[in-house]
């Protein structure tokens, strides 16, 4: 059979780091618990001659692959019925971390962005921006944008991208940058994949700062913030936009399950955090982004139990309050907030330096986004689960519907069910030119994602 003789193949290449998946396995599923896809084969890399191997053998067999890291995805962007390739790697024992001379770093993508801040923060140095969820990889977040408290500052992770190495469908190794195969970095920054494989990068980063003393604003007590959704928006961006170079910021409207979830030591639904280097440590908080993660893992460690509808939404502040109100009136109207439910918000501003990518969540620069955070939880063992979900996703459509009305963007690790024209709506021409690229780096199209731009791609093509 030809499954088979791929897995001979691979198993030349790659020795004992292969699988054949004849019984159900965790790498059927991913995050949202939403969708659910056997593969046929795993295929652990360590290399980037193994990513060439893997995707070489994959063509020849005219064989579909998926590229998963952590799987943090919520509608089943990283799931196959053909190749998982596997590109995850928690330290950097196999593949070390370069510190280069101008301070930024040389980092295989497949390690988790816990192990490079850590790695960096022994030489003094940390990354511009980091998610709640430290164990995603690198290359994983890129392929979506990577937003975080310190996006208020210096935008997304894609935007600290100065090169990258791209690994093609082909199998063949490009580097990639502003300068050299221009349209290929661009493109693969936030572009879920669709391109190759993002094998490493090298990123800017900034001095460590392991000490911060909050400043919290307290508008509402998180029980009643659910129900006064634009009140905590008219405050959330009244801050982003009048406080002078806030550092951390972030929001969470907390509901029901979620409320241990992104910050056990505050009672507070509304915080942002401003760097005070004068404060002894005594008096300030150490590593915050680690405490943060800590919790969202010990957190995250429940979710399993749980369907997980999470979609995110970037906005200008004046659509955000046009959008909060619209959550409100969704709210009144429907079960909106019967499930467990959480709003999460961030300011997102991009530095002048950062490239310029058409793919981007927040595709101006220097210009304050706020991003939308709905997180929906579904416990797997609710005998009308299924009923719910499918109401909940109805929900979802019209929010997304109405994020593109207003001129905002998906941020598309979530849950989105974007179609052919709804990627026409919202990027345009650009759209065209990924497409374009698509057909001609990835004839046979063997990177396979069955949602989002890919499932289009496809229907496209």
């Amino acid at each position: 059979m030809a499954i088979n003789k791929i897995y001979e193949s691979l198993a030349s290449s790659l020795e004992d780091r292969v699988e054949l998946c004849e019984t159900p396995t965790l790498y059927a599923r991913d995050f949202g618990n939403l969708i659910q896809r056997q593969p046929k084969i795993l295929a652990h890399v360590r290399s980037e001659k193994d990513i060439c191997d893997v995707l070489q053998i994959a063509n020849a067999y005219k064989m579909p692959v998926s590229i998963r890291g952590s799987g943090h995805s919520c509608n089943g962007q990283t799931l196959t019925t053909g190749i998982v390739l596997v590109h995850h790697q928690v330290s950097e024992e196999i593949t070390p971390i370069s510190i280069l001379e101008d301070g930024n770093v040389l980092c295989p993508s497949r390690l988790t962005w816990e192990s490079l801040e850590r790695t960096l923060n022994k030489h003094n140095r940390s990354c511009p921006v980091l998610t709640d969820h430290l164990e995603t990889t690198i290359g994983g977040t890129l392929s979506v944008g990577g937003l975080g408290i310190r996006s208020i500052q210096y935008g997304a992770q894609i935007d600290q991208v100065l090169k990258l190495k791209l690994i093609l469908p082909t199998g063949k190794a490009i580097w990639c940058s502003p300068e050299e195969n221009v349209d290929l970095f661009r493109f693969s920054l936030g572009g879920l994949g669709v391109l190759g494989v993002i094998e490493s990068v090298i990123l800017k980063t900034i001095p460590y700062k392991p000490h911060s003393q909050p400043v919290i604003h307290d508008f509402c007590n998180s029980i009643d913030a659910v129900m006064k959704v634009e009140e905590a928006f008219k405050n959330f961006i009244e801050t982003a936009e009048h406080t002078h170079n806030p550092d951390w910021m972030e929001m969470a409207l907390v509901h029901s399950y979620f409320s241990p979830a992104f910050n056990p030591r505050i009672r507070h639904s509304h915080e942002f955090f401003l760097t005070d280097q004068n404060s002894s440590p005594s008096a300030s908080i150490t590593d915050y982004p680690f405490i943060k993660a800590n919790a969202t893992k010990a957190f995250s460690n429940t979710l399993q139990n749980y369907k997980n509808i999470w979609c995110d939404y970037l906005l200008l502040p004046e659509q955000a309050l046009q959008f909060a109100k619209f959550i409100c009136k969704i709210a009144s109207a429907t079960q909106f907030f019967s499930c467990p439910f959480c709003i999460y918000s961030l300011a997102v501003k991009r530095p002048a330096y950062a490239p310029s990518l058409p793919l981007h969540p927040a595709p101006l620069k220097n210009t304050l986004y706020i991003s939308v955070g709905l997180y929906c939880g579904i416990e797997k063992n609710d005998s009308e689960a299924q009923m719910k979900v499918s109401e909940m996703q109805k929900i979802f459509s019209q929010l997304l519907d109405f994020c593109i009305v207003l001129g905002g963007r998906p941020y598309v690790w979530g849950e989105h069910c974007l179609t052919h024209a709804l990627n026409q709506k919202i990027y345009g021409r650009d759209y065209d030119r990924l497409l374009q690229l698509k057909r001609e780096h990835d004839p046979n199209n063997i990177i396979s994602f069955p949602n989002l731009w890919l499932s289009t791609c496809h229907q496209v093509m």
